[in-house]
């Protein structure tokens, strides 16, 4: 455990996630980006910010008493996500991320990041729906699939023979 001058690093594995770039974000208006993505908050969640990394602000709605017991025993943690990760190769290239029942996913092309979304869904028809939906916005067999976070061979064995090249990191 982190001394007590040291912040400690919470990850947090919510479908409530978003990011917002780095420039455009201000603190006060938190919630105010979260619904207008779609996810307001309900009256039992409130907003957590992660510190700013790889030009972009992570936000995510978290239950006010999980964040109660949270500040209760870690009171300096400052909040991850692993929406935030970002993957070596960003030519051309999916980043997927399943953790329990999410699925983290980044696309990039030519260096700069094109979408950023949780989705909820962990089994073989919910994650094959998702990338068929995903192929009609992306011509995926130009893009690296880059595979991480639960059973990475077992998602990319859903998923088939869509994309030009595929890494399990």
């Amino acid at each position: 455990m982190p001394s007590s001058s040291e912040p400690a690093e919470v990850e947090l594995l919510l479908p409530k996630t978003m990011l917002v770039p780095k420039d455009l974000f201000q603190d006060e208006r938190a919630a105010e980006f979260l619904a207008a993505n779609g996810m307001p908050l309900a009256e039992t969640e409130c907003v957590v910010v992660c510190p700013a990394r790889n030009g972009a602000v992570a936000l995510m709605a978290l239950e006010k008493k999980t964040r109660q017991l949270i500040a209760e025993k870690l009171p300096q943690a400052r909040f991850a996500s692993p929406l935030e990760h970002q993957p070596e190769e960003t030519r051309k290239c999916v980043w997927i991320c399943r953790r329990g029942e999410l699925l983290y996913v980044k696309v990039y092309r030519d260096g700069v990041l094109q979408l950023a979304e949780v989705i909820t869904g962990s089994t073989e028809a919910e994650i094959g729906y998702f990338i068929h939906r995903l192929g009609t916005e992306f011509p995926l067999a130009e893009y690296e699939l880059r595979i991480a976070g639960d059973e990475p061979k077992k998602v990319r064995k859903w998923i088939g023979k869509v994309f030009e090249k595929v890494i399990c990191e």
